[in-house]
């Protein structure tokens, strides 16, 4: 029979964080395996002047009249929003429309119209945080990136609809800025160094994947997942079953220094890569902060912000083009 010691310890059960840890893993992952991903939009390997022909070319202005036969009434999204859902969706008008609907819905049931970042105290103050970056830096195949920084989240603080708001920000805010994204696809560098448990909350990820698959015009570009903890991987993989074939071959686990070539290297060259990185690349998270204020004041029009203003005094990162020649 099995034997226990006096103080109830069982040797042959693991420590209890472990047993923790893993009804963690076994949640995460049914949770994120429940999503369907089946509408996740996937960015493709598109030929960069392909890419240069399709924006705001004549086949994007016939698509925009046909894109209101699908509506009877107003669209519902003004016309930057209408034009990234073409793009995002190659053109075609049927598939557009219903991301379209899709996304408004969601950005109604989000509240992001009618509570906006600088009129929301909560969401400004994790903005500001700096949960979730917005540099912008190009990887190797031509994705702008958003930079997610776990340490500094704290769910007690924040929930996962303002996780998700505070992602969408970034995106539009990297739309906005670089209009080609919206074809390219985005990617997103997950930085899980000096993480703990206290930073983690398993209903932010499945709230992040059920926008990017069902509700946002997005083209997925690819995921970099910096140093996850042990327990991380494991689930990672028992999700990564349940994915597209095509979206698996997107999610890539960076393990060690992040400055050795068999790691982020391998996907980004060192030159666009932050400091704390490696590289030499700087960024203003406060300036972005600012912009972001400055976009959300024109809603729920936020290309009215490039009639008011211009990004012209924040450097850009690196071309794609510039990538591949160093």
């Amino acid at each position: 029979s099995k034997q226990c010691s006096p103080s109830g310890f069982d040797p042959s059960q693991p420590p209890r964080e472990q047993r923790h840890e893993s009804k963690s893993n076994s949640s995460l992952a049914h949770s994120l395996a429940s999503v369907d991903t089946s509408s996740l939009e996937v960015s493709e390997d598109v030929g960069e002047q392909h890419i240069h022909d399709s924006i705001d070319s004549d086949t994007e202005e016939a698509c925009l009249v046909e894109l209101e036969n699908f509506f009877p009434g107003a669209l519902p999204l003004t016309l930057f929003w209408q034009r990234a859902c073409l793009r995002v969706k190659n053109y075609n008008a049927e598939r557009a429309a219903a991301i379209m609907q899709a996304y408004a819905d969601w950005r109604l049931s989000f509240e992001v119209n009618s509570r906006p970042v600088h009129e929301d105290e909560r969401l400004l103050y994790l903005v500001h945080h700096g949960v979730v970056e917005a540099p912008c830096f190009i990887d190797r195949c031509g994705h702008h990136t958003l930079i997610i920084r776990m340490n500094r989240a704290d769910p007690t603080r924040w929930s996962p609809q303002d996780a998700v708001r505070c992602v969408h920000a970034a995106i539009e805010y990297a739309f906005l800025r670089f209009p080609m994204a919206q074809r390219r696809g985005i990617a997103v560098m997950i930085d899980m160094r000096n993480i703990s448990a206290s930073n983690m909350d398993i209903r932010v990820p499945r709230a992040l994947l059920s926008a990017f698959s069902n509700h946002l015009p997005l083209r997925f570009g690819a995921v970099y997942l910096i140093n996850p903890p042990i327990f991380m991987r494991f689930a990672l993989n028992l999700v990564k079953v349940f994915l597209k074939r095509k979206l698996q071959r997107r999610v890539h686990i960076v393990k060690g220094d992040c400055c050795v070539d068999d790691g982020i290297l391998k996907y980004f060259v060192r030159e666009t890569l932050p400091t704390d990185m490696g590289g030499p690349g700087t960024y203003d998270h406060a300036a972005y902060c600012a912009l972001v204020e400055a976009i959300h004041s024109h809603y729920p029009n936020p290309e009215r912000f490039l009639e008011a203003s211009s990004f012209d005094r924040h450097p850009n990162p690196y071309t794609i083009d510039e990538i591949i020649t160093i």
